[in-house]
């Protein structure tokens, strides 16, 4: 963080070559997004590149507009047979040359089409502008809490609104052969229009509570644990310490 600008946006590069390379599992989704993240937030920092935002209005539509479509092409690249369609045998066919072997190319592809679409929102200011709408901000401020509550949500109420809340244990086939086990049958198309969006609604009013509720308790619940865990001269030792260079006299 001590190098200078260049420098450090070169080291973010070289990063993201190194783990694009990399066929370790969930890469895509951990590392290279987090370094994705930094470089954005460094070059927000950027005067030159601010200015010419700003300046070269024409330039920059010429470069977002199929920033934001190719990243919705890319990203919408099947999880299963790709060869079905042209265009996404295409990219199947590309991803041996792209990608290192043995990787889910559907991920691998999601998380560049969504990287693409980040930069093209990136570099248009009447994007962000519209995106920065109350509506949206409530919507991004409820999001870490839709992280952490949506998968239980999930695996637990709406499967009760799809399939029903049944007592009875698991009596299925034969398990070596998928066409003899029993299935809970799925609700009809109505149940299905009904609680999908009712669903939605309740994970987002639980996440508003756990925002207005829990995370204040836990931001609470740490500060006291925090005073009483640290002496008050000590608390500031956790920051970085300051760094004094000699200087030398002629």
């Amino acid at each position: 963080m001590f190098m200078r600008f260049r420098y450090r946006v070169a080291v973010y590069v070289g990063m993201l070559l190194y783990y694009h390379q990399d066929a370790a599992k969930d890469t895509e989704t951990f590392q290279m997004q987090a370094i994705f993240g930094i470089l954005l937030s460094d070059l927000s920092y950027s005067t030159t590149l601010k200015n010419w935002v700003e300046t070269h209005r024409y330039t920059r539509k010429l470069i977002t507009i199929p920033l934001a479509v190719a990243g919705l092409l890319i990203a919408s690249y099947p999880g299963e047979h790709p060869e079905w369609m042209p265009w996404s045998n295409f990219m199947f066919e590309l991803s041996e040359y792209i990608f290192p072997p043995e990787v889910n190319i559907g991920k691998r592809y999601s998380a560049l089409g969504v990287d693409l679409i980040i930069l093209a929102i990136y570099l248009s200011p009447s994007t962000k502008q519209f995106l920065a709408n109350r509506l949206l901000l409530w919507l991004g401020k409820q999001s870490f809490a839709v992280y952490l509550i949506h998968g239980t949500m999930l695996r637990v109420v709406l499967c009760w609104m799809l399939y029903g809340i049944s007592g009875q244990p698991w009596e299925g086939g034969d398990a070596a052969t998928d066409d003899e086990r029993d299935w809970l049958p799925i609700g009809p198309p109505w149940v299905v229009a009904v609680s999908i969006p009712v669903w939605i609604g309740m994970v987002y009013a639980v996440a508003a509570a756990w925002t207005a509720y829990v995370d204040p308790f836990c931001a609470s619940m740490t500060e006291k644990l925090e005073r009483k865990a640290f002496a008050e001269d000590e608390r500031g030792s956790l920051l970085l310490p300051a760094v004094s260079i000699p200087m030398r006299t002629a």
